[in-house]
């Protein structure tokens, strides 16, 4: 697969507002995610989120997907209908099938999407506590830079920062609140 051509490796045209780290939705492995902002943007409405790691061997892809993406997409869906994972594959046509798995477990950790009880179907959800972490962020002037990149066999060929698996869901940086 092709690689974003300035944006997978780097991130020279996006402001890193947060750099964490969650379970897949298998808990088989940990993903590590960032959410960024484009650099000439002042609005949190414009953040997109992007998958930079994984501890296993899965493949992924690392282009920056915009949460108006997201919202977009989950809003086609009926009201109260629940969804899977699969939901989540019109973000990466022609890539990894993992990439739709990963962000699903990304958004679920970011309080986007909620667990319906029982199963491994989800509902939308508001992400209010996501959104105010991401509004201190810009409003402190936060902008992170990854940590130091490893190459691994799993993704495309990108770089991704190690991660410590079976670790409780965390962040790795943030704005002090």
């Amino acid at each position: 697969m092709q690689e974003p051509a300035s944006q997978h490796k780097s991130n020279p045209d996006m402001r890193i507002l947060k750099i964490g780290t969650c379970p897949t939705l298998a808990q088989l492995s940990e993903i590590t995610y960032m959410v960024g902002i484009p650099i000439d943007s002042q609005n949190i409405p414009d953040a997109c989120l992007r998958i930079s790691g994984n501890s296993s061997a899965g493949k992924w892809n690392g282009d920056w997907i915009p949460i108006s993406r997201i919202d977009r997409l989950l809003s086609a869906l009926p009201q109260e209908q629940s969804f899977t994972a699969a939901a989540f594959h019109p973000l990466y046509p022609n890539a990894s099938t993992n990439s739709p798995g990963f962000m699903a477990g990304i958004c679920l950790n970011l309080g986007l999407i909620s667990r319906v009880e029982g199963g491994r179907a989800y509902i939308r959800d508001s992400g209010q506590m996501f959104w105010a972490e991401m509004e201190k962020a810009l409003a402190a002037g936060v902008n992170l830079v990854s940590s130091p990149m490893v190459h691994t066999a799993g993704n495309n060929g990108g770089d991704t920062p190690k991660v410590n698996p079976g670790k409780k869901s965390k962040s790795v940086s943030t704005a002090n609140a």
